[in-house]
């Protein structure tokens, strides 16, 4: 029975955020144990790879059989599985999961959403999102993963806030990390959203990027004024267009809005200014029209930003100036 590997890296939890109630709170920088579900990519990135693996001995870290495999394993019901759902959030697999979290100041979680789809249709990669007993939408919060066969660890190595789920293909989940800046309601983050999508091969789930720091301290710090008078020059523009390739793009357009593209569609004819990007799904036969995407870099990758035929762009946040090197 599977186990979750190692893949050497030292889980950490960071102290981040609690607010007991959606207008106010102060952040709480108690130290946490150390989740024994998850294996830490980097500390100082806060990203985290999840590899369950082949440990010796053992059972399965969540108490599931053999079930179908992992990615592509057949049609026998995931160890989530329960009244007809995939995932089933009192199944003993999600509850053991979710019951092994670190404690937040001795308040465990409880599931409250996952993958939702119908048994035999389930993908190959689920989750499910814990929230803190009797939290508010700025309370610690946890996101895990699970294949067929059991749990294989959380998303990222320190609880966070404010994190949706965003979209999911068989084998990848994407999720959006949202934060508070400095003067935002606890209610309110406006920092990102930055969505970081996790693909699973064998039983390892690799994020595409690492989750920005800010997710894991609140977000909010303070600011010092500076003392000096001298005049501050904007660095200049960092160009991703390279990475502004039709499989990304047509990877993050089914992602963004998969249920509104009628398929199978590629992307063409993108055009790219410095972090923003215009791309085409061209006329077919299934959908005889053309439609236009537009995508932003940040926070290390392309995301969706709109979709459709007749908006502006700098109606959605583009400068009127790259608006005007992409011609739109």
């Amino acid at each position: 029975m599977d186990m979750i590997r190692s893949a050497g890296i030292v889980a950490v939890v960071v102290a981040a955020t609690v607010l007991t109630a959606c207008g106010g709170g102060q952040p709480a920088k108690s130290g946490e144990a150390p989740s024994p579900l998850t294996d830490s990519a980097s500390a100082g990135q806060g990203g985290t790879v999840v590899a369950p693996g082949t440990g010796s001995g053992g059972a399965d870290p969540a108490g599931g059989g053999s079930g179908g495999g992992g990615a592509g394993g057949g049609s026998a019901a995931p160890v989530t599985a329960g009244g007809g759902a995939c995932v089933d959030l009192s199944s003993p697999a999600v509850a053991k999961a979710v019951a092994g979290l670190p404690r937040f100041r001795g308040i465990g979680y409880r599931a409250t959403r996952g993958t939702d789809a119908k048994l035999g249709s389930c993908p190959s990669l689920l989750w499910v999102h814990a929230d803190l007993e009797g939290g508010t939408g700025s309370s610690p919060e946890w996101d895990l993963f699970f294949d067929r066969k059991g749990y294989l660890g959380t998303a990222t190595d320190r609880y966070t806030s404010f994190t949706g789920f965003f979209g999911s293909t068989d084998t990848s989940v994407a999720l959006q990390y949202r934060w508070l800046n400095p003067g935002d309601a606890t209610a309110g983050p406006s920092g990102g959203p930055v969505i970081v999508t996790y693909t699973l091969s064998g039983r390892t789930v690799t994020p595409d990027k690492a989750v920005p720091s800010q997710v894991f301290d609140g977000g909010a710090t303070t600011t010092t004024a500076s003392t000096s008078a001298a005049p501050t020059v904007a660095p200049a523009p960092v160009s991703h267009c390279s990475e502004a390739t039709p499989e990304t793009l047509r990877t993050n357009a089914e992602m963004n809005w998969g249920a509104q593209i009628v398929k199978p569609f590629t992307v063409d004819a993108i055009v790219c200014a410095d972090e923003w990007a215009t791309a085409r799904i061209p006329a077919r036969e299934a959908y005889p029209q053309n439609a236009r995407l537009l995508f932003h870099y940040t926070g290390g990758g392309w995301s969706g930003v709109a979709f459709g035929s007749g908006f502006s762009c700098t109606d959605k946040g583009v400068p009127a100036a790259t608006a005007a090197r992409l011609a739109c």
